[in-house]
């Protein structure tokens, strides 16, 4: 939703949506499963059929991927949500998300604060790649090699040194 000022927009209705599903889901899920809830994505198995019955489902159909990735990465960096699970990314709510939940006021961000530029979007793309090879060779989970919120801090720290990542 666009405001009166050009820069900023609301991504009230869509945190509410990611909100309520992280409460009707009755236990924690990562990112990606909640983007497929919300948008009512049928392409792969529900963790729980009784996840489709929920109000949230598809309730952000029109909401590309990314966009409800960058909104709930943000709301994360803003702690709105916190991260429950470091091992799965699993997400949970904060105090700052039940007050947005029960205000009449929009929650305003920055349109800058949720583009992802060419090159991100390049690299994100690149280490899901690595993530599934190594997931597939090691016949383990991909959430388990690494989480998509573990991606978007390596996206955002751009290490420039594998031996020394903080130089």
């Amino acid at each position: 939703m666009e405001t009166n000022n050009e820069s900023m927009q609301s991504i009230k209705e869509e945190a509410i949506a990611i909100f309520k599903t992280i409460l009707l889901t009755k236990q924690v899920y990562g990112m990606n499963y909640l983007v497929r809830i919300v948008r009512g994505d049928r392409r792969f198995e529900l963790k729980k059929p009784e996840h489709e019955q929920l109000e949230t489902f598809g309730s952000m159909a029109n909401v590309n991927d990314y966009r409800l990735k960058n909104i709930i990465t943000w709301l994360l960096k803003n702690y709105y949500l916190s991260m429950v699970n470091l091992q799965y990314g699993s997400l949970g709510l904060t105090a700052k998300a039940f007050l947005v939940m029960h205000s009449e006021d929009d929650l305003l961000v920055g349109k800058k604060e949720l583009q992802i530029n060419a090159e991100n979007r390049v690299m994100s793309d690149s280490l899901k790649k690595i993530r599934k090879a190594i997931a597939e060779t090691e016949d383990r989970p991909i959430f388990s090699i690494f989480t998509d919120w573990s991606l978007q801090n390596m996206i955002d720290s751009k290490p420039q040194d594998i031996a020394k990542p903080w130089a």
